[in-house]
């Protein structure tokens, strides 16, 4: 399990320099299991979908895994509410990284399958929010 949220994990991959201090201020309670919440601005409520499983592009395998644990054991806890796992990818760099979903999306797949979990991969996550 990765054992620090987000913003930390940034800083313990690049080193302490100043965009990751800037995304420990600007996000400091996101993690592995955080979920999309809502934002009141002056134009309307906008919905932040926090990226908890980072880029592929910096995350393993392994971690991609136990981040797909974590909040699956979140969503253990209460059904009736669904665990969003953002990821991506950069462009640029997508042919070297992209490998990495080619193989645990077939692993989180078996484990949905033989632990009975309901597996959704979508694009949307707005349609599953409330």
């Amino acid at each position: 399990m990765i054992e620090s949220d987000h913003p930390q994990l940034s800083i313990r991959r690049f080193g302490d320099i100043p965009l990751c201090r800037w995304l420990t201020q600007l996000w400091p309670a996101i993690e592995q299991t955080s979920q999309p919440y809502q934002l009141a601005t002056s134009q309307g409520t906008l919905w932040q979908v926090p990226d908890n499983a980072g880029l592929v592009d910096y995350t393993t395998v392994d971690e991609l895994m136990s981040i797909f644990e974590s909040n699956a054991t979140r969503w253990q806890a209460n059904r009736s509410k669904p665990q969003i796992i953002t990821t991506g990818f950069h462009q640029e760099t997508a042919r070297k990284f992209l490998s990495r979903l080619d193989e645990a999306i077939p692993l989180m797949r078996r484990l949905a399958t033989e632990r009975d979990w309901p597996l959704v991969f979508t694009a949307r996550p707005r349609e599953f929010l409330a």
